[in-house]
């Protein structure tokens, strides 16, 4: 029961690791990568980018609309903390590009420059990951998962723990580990 007890405890402590791991993961990439995560919330890059993906994007490097082809994220206006959008580089001009969402009949009425490009996606994420990446976002369910954790690592294998008692002190008709005699009991030689 002790060995069960043990093995419990510990996958208790590494499910808590691995949660707390994961649910940190994201904030320590963008620490040191600088990179942002963006919700997909349009169908304009469907196929190849369906609404509610997770997109990670890297700052822009200042080439982004050179190159025909290549997918970039742009801002309405150039303001980064604006609307944002995700599109293809359609077609090259002097001044930027003309992009065109994959899902898009059409490219984009006007073209844009470097000025207005967030950056280009380094990493997808779809389905059961963006989703995922998504809820470890959340306020709340960030609050959910920390407790969650704690609770794994050190309130289960509380629980588990067995109870370490002393072993029951000697009768007096049991063996006794070491006997001095009393005053009572005399000492003969």
């Amino acid at each position: 029961m002790r060995a069960l007890s043990r093995v419990l405890g510990w996958s208790s402590r590494a499910v808590a690791i691995l949660l707390l791991a994961l649910l940190a993961a994201p904030f320590a990439w963008q620490a040191t990568t600088g990179d942002r995560f963006l919700t997909v919330t349009g169908v304009s890059m469907t196929p190849t980018i369906q609404l509610g993906d997770v997109l990670v994007v890297r700052a822009p490097q200042g080439d982004e609309l050179r190159t025909p082809g290549q997918i970039v994220v742009a801002a309405f206006g150039g303001q980064a903390d604006g609307a944002l959008y995700v599109h293809r580089v359609w077609q090259t001009i002097d001044d930027g590009a003309i992009l065109k969402g994959d899902g898009n009949d059409v490219p984009d009425p006007r073209p844009i420059t470097q000025d207005e490009v967030v950056g280009t996606p380094r990493a997808h994420f779809a389905g059961v990951s963006a989703a995922l990446l998504k809820t470890s976002q959340d306020l709340l369910a960030r609050v959910v998962l920390v407790a969650t954790a704690l609770v794994l690592g050190f309130g289960v294998p509380a629980l588990l723990r067995p109870l370490h008692r002393r072993p029951p002190a000697a009768s007096i008709d049991g063996p006794r580990a070491s006997h001095r005699p009393t005053m009572s009991e005399g000492v003969f030689r």
